[in-house]
């Protein structure tokens, strides 16, 4: 299936896409809310500017996907992979991103308020002026993540977390009151 079809099908009023390899497609600015693309391959496929609300995309292989600029506002993304995927300014408000792997992902201007990020696995992603106010991040692996200018306050994160960071400079921090100094 490419990504025409997928389109098609889906205007068609189906919605059942889980195991879908849509690898290179490009689904650019196209509306699948409430699709259900489980275990679906969409690896350097385009989704910039798409809106993904309420997506199930748990297990989904979204490796080096462009997803700047999409909504994918309380999707399901948990045990995704996403290497190096770009979500440069996307609304992933309330989206479950649980136990994710998301090793160097462009996540800079995103939004994730109330974002599911437990035990996600953030190492070296760029999450340069994100909005994380209220985001889980529990358990969540933060080494050598880029946090310069992060909005991180009403976020509960450990001290040891915050430590592996790479950068922390200008970051709103969880109480207002540690500084990057007394962190690192």
């Amino acid at each position: 299936m490419d990504g025409r079809e997928l389109i098609a099908r889906y205007r068609g009023g189906e919605r059942d896409f889980s195991g879908v390899d849509l690898t290179g497609a490009n689904l650019r600015a196209n509306d699948l809310r409430g699709a259900n693309l489980e275990q679906a391959n969409l690896s350097n496929a385009c989704l910039r500017g798409t809106n993904l609300r309420a997506v199930n995309l748990s297990g989904a292989r979204l490796n080096g996907a462009d997803m700047s600029g999409s909504d994918p506002v309380e999707a399901d993304l948990s045990n995704a992979t996403m290497v190096g995927t770009n979500l440069t300014g996307a609304n992933l408000n309330e989206a479950n991103l649980e136990q994710a792997f998301l090793f160097q992902a462009k996540l800079a201007r995103a939004s994730l308020v109330r974002a599911n990020l437990t035990n996600a696995d953030l190492s070296a992603a760029d999450l340069r002026k994100a909005d994380l106010q209220y985001a889980n991040l529990t358990g969540a692996i933060l080494f050598q993540a880029d946090l310069r200018e992060a909005d991180l306050h009403h976020v509960q994160i450990t001290r040891e977390q915050l430590s592996e960071v790479r950068s922390l400079t200008g970051a709103r921090l969880p109480d207002g009151r540690l500084s990057e100094e007394e962190l690192l």
